[in-house]
């Protein structure tokens, strides 16, 4: 049986790495990455949004890399191999190119599906011009977060800019994952603001719940007070309609 293809736009750095500061977006980037690898059913490409504060002031990444191959073959000493089917490279947010890499990537294989993880990853996802679903995993609810930093600063600049992201990616996306159940609701109710429960879409299952892990758990079900599926299956189901 030939193996889907998936592109995954992340964030990092991931746990995987070594002499690196982990962050949340990186260990929800590792989360849903384990259990697509570890099913053995798909070709991976993933492209990780990275922040390079998070390494070292003598790392590679901190240098104006050119081109993906460089920023790839910079990351060789620290991602391990994790086996074939698999390719991991990483993109520094400040290079200001992250959309034309991640389109080149993109025109250039039939991919079955794209997986955007966390807000920011998702937001890019969006703006790519494709014809294969795109399923979003929403890693907390950016408005409610973006509220409470507004009333601790009191200052609503931020708001607009981050609405206007949340609705790019409830526009675009086909599927979406959120860490909790009040989370789920919340993007049902942001995706009933902008007309997409209707007619067309009554009895879709827009979203699932997965919690977050802890960096010794291995998560590998959507959620079992939803149903007992494993994030694999319901990629396969979301590619096969």
């Amino acid at each position: 049986m030939n193996k889907k293809k998936l592109l995954i736009i992340g964030s990092g750095p991931m746990l995987i790495e070594k002499g690196i500061v982990g962050t949340a977006l990186g260990l929800r980037s590792w989360h849903i990455l384990k259990p697509l690898m570890d099913s053995g059913d798909f070709e991976i490409d993933m492209f990780n949004i990275i922040f390079p504060e998070k390494y070292p002031e003598d790392h590679p990444i901190h240098k104006q890399h050119t081109s993906p191959a460089e920023i790839q073959n910079s990351f060789l000493d620290i991602l391990p191999d994790l086996g074939p089917g698999l390719s991991i490279t990483n993109i520094n947010k400040d290079l200001g190119n992250t959309k034309k890499t991640l389109q080149r990537k993109l025109d250039s294989k039939n991919y079955n599906a794209i997986i955007s993880i966390n807000t920011h990853p998702s937001f890019i996802a969006s703006k790519l011009k494709r014809t294969c679903p795109l399923w979003s995993d929403l890693n907390g609810w950016v408005m409610g977060e973006a509220q409470a930093q507004a009333g601790a600063w009191n200052d609503d600049s931020m708001l607009p800019k981050l609405w206007q992201m949340e609705q790019a990616i409830i526009q675009s996306a086909d599927h979406f994952s959120t860490v909790s159940l009040p989370q789920k609701y919340a993007l049902i109710g942001e995706l009933a603001s902008i007309g997409r429960l209707n007619s067309k879409t009554n009895n879709y299952e827009f979203a699932h719940v997965i919690e977050n892990a802890t960096d010794i758990q291995t998560f590998d079900t959507l959620q079992t007070k939803e149903a007992d599926t494993s994030i694999s299956e319901n990629i396969q189901k979301i590619i096969e309609s």
